[in-house]
């Protein structure tokens, strides 16, 4: 728990700690059971998001507000269902929490399972979790303030057991789709291989914007995610889309020198002759750099010499222009012969 929480209140860090002798002796003394951080975190708070079962009874037995709320308008109910602690959630909801209370964002405990749980309990009594709201008349089909239902942030974070488990019950299999598709961007930035993959098997969209341009391609070839790309790429990702600002796939990789990514690209149909805002095709911007290389490597596959962008310039005249002479030489030998006189 996180020092601004504990706030130096030593209920508080009883109650983090499990530690239900202290929290009784402190009790005794006279500790206001309902004390709140600035944030609005009381004792029970911090107990049901430890999954500190003992110490949340003993809070609720001395009077602890069961339905006080923190800032963000999360109960200890949200908590306790944010690490998927399941004990906690039954004890929390036998004393009359409200299955489906709202934090300030409209977001209810069959929202939020398991949000914070740590990477090595990822999965653990998610299901137990839902079983237990559900059984406590919590509704599957309420969405947020955003629209989303419980099983699109369950796909969000990739719960797999919990999003079977919910689409059992009668989620929307749309919004889950929706949250498989948010998820495929997180890992595609981190070149997950095997999370991609098994995003893409559970209906993820390759071509999902989320709000993004371009879709998750872009991100793999931002970051030269080579499998991640050839993942997407495979599954129908449009190779010939942009980034809202006119950079397609293929003109990032060749802007930052990624071979490899651009040959993948290039061999899923990327148009190397396709211009920018003024025109320019990449052969364009090679010339007018002296990138002779790279021009050779474009002409090699499929550019054209003789393409001209919106001020009637070809790549050559661009050469010539910017003065770049072992690329004016190389490009000649692409120039249109003049007519016969």
């Amino acid at each position: 728990m996180n020092d601004h929480v504990l706030a130096d209140n030593p209920l508080h860090i009883a109650a983090d700690s499990g530690d239900v002798e202290a929290a009784r002796q402190l009790l005794d003394r006279g500790t206001d059971v309902n004390a709140e951080t600035c944030d609005g975190w009381r004792a029970l708070h911090v107990a049901a998001t430890e999954g500190r079962v003992a110490v949340a009874a003993l809070l609720l037995a001395r009077g602890a507000d069961l339905h006080a709320e923190t800032q963000e308008g999360y109960t200890a109910l949200h908590l306790a269902a944010l690490v998927s602690a399941a004990p906690a959630v039954e004890l929390l909801l036998r004393q009359g929490a409200h299955a489906d209370a709202l934090t300030v964002s409209g977001q209810r405990p069959l929202h939020v399972i398991g949000e914070w749980q740590t990477p090595e309990d990822r999965g653990r009594d998610d299901v137990a979790v839902a079983k237990l709201l559900l059984a406590h008349g919590a509704d599957i089909k309420a969405t947020d303030d955003h629209g989303h239902g419980p099983a699109y942030w369950a796909a969000t974070r990739e719960r797999l057991l919990l999003v079977h488990f919910l689409l059992a019950r009668g989620c929307s299999r749309k919004d889950a789709k929706a949250g498989f598709s948010e998820a495929l961007f997180h890992a595609t930035a981190q070149g997950a291989r095997a999370r991609i993959a098994v995003l893409l098997e559970h209906g993820a969209n390759p071509n999902g914007s989320g709000g993004r341009p371009g879709g998750p391609l872009i991100i793999a070839t931002c970051e030269n995610r080579l499998e991640a790309a050839h993942l997407l790429l495979e599954a129908g990702a449009k190779v010939n889309v942009d980034n809202g600002r006119g950079w397609s796939p293929l003109r990032i990789a060749l802007y930052r020198e990624k071979r490899a990514m651009t040959e993948l690209l290039l061999h899923h149909g990327a148009k190397p002759n396709e211009g920018d805002h003024a025109g320019n095709t990449l052969l364009h911007r090679a010339a007018a750099r002296g990138q002779l290389e790279l021009a050779e490597f474009l002409l090699a596959h499929g550019a054209l010499a003789q393409a001209k962008n919106l001020a009637g310039q070809t790549p050559l005249d661009e050469a010539i222009r910017h003065r770049r002479a072992q690329v004016v030489e190389f490009l000649k030998q692409y120039a249109t012969a003049p007519p016969a006189l």
